[in-house]
């Protein structure tokens, strides 16, 4: 169970901290996440999110580009819960507290301890 754990703590942070090295000057590389989803399954089935983004997301004048992207994430997984149901546990952190989550509100941290912590915590414990 330790063993798991550290490898998983270990696995979380680097997916954070990770910085392709590729056309680093050219695509803003060096940003930290904006959003941050982890979602712990007892079933083992996984969901992508790529729906959420098949219609394009754009800045308006009332949201930036990743205020909507969030919204479009979280609705989309508000979408796949009514749908399929089950016992997803999310974990979310966003680096704006007032992204607009609604699905998703619940699941907030608000920090990357946190967010490592709380999927440690809901992994299974046999």
């Amino acid at each position: 169970k330790e063993m798991t754990h550290k490898t998983v703590e270990a696995f979380l942070r680097s997916s954070i901290t990770a910085v392709p090295t590729g056309k680093q000057t050219s695509f803003a590389a060096q940003n930290p996440p904006s959003f941050l989803l982890a979602v712990v399954r007892q079933d083992g089935m996984s969901w992508s999110l790529a729906n959420a983004f098949e219609k394009p997301v754009f800045p308006t004048r009332a949201n930036s580009l990743v205020e909507n992207s969030i919204a479009a994430a979280d609705k989309h997984w508000g979408r796949l819960m009514k749908a399929y149901g089950g016992e997803p546990v999310p974990v979310v952190l966003t680096l704006d507290e007032n992204a607009p989550l609604e699905s998703l509100s619940d699941a907030r941290v608000n920090s990357v301890d946190e967010w490592v912590n709380a999927i440690l915590d809901k992994l299974p414990q046999e």
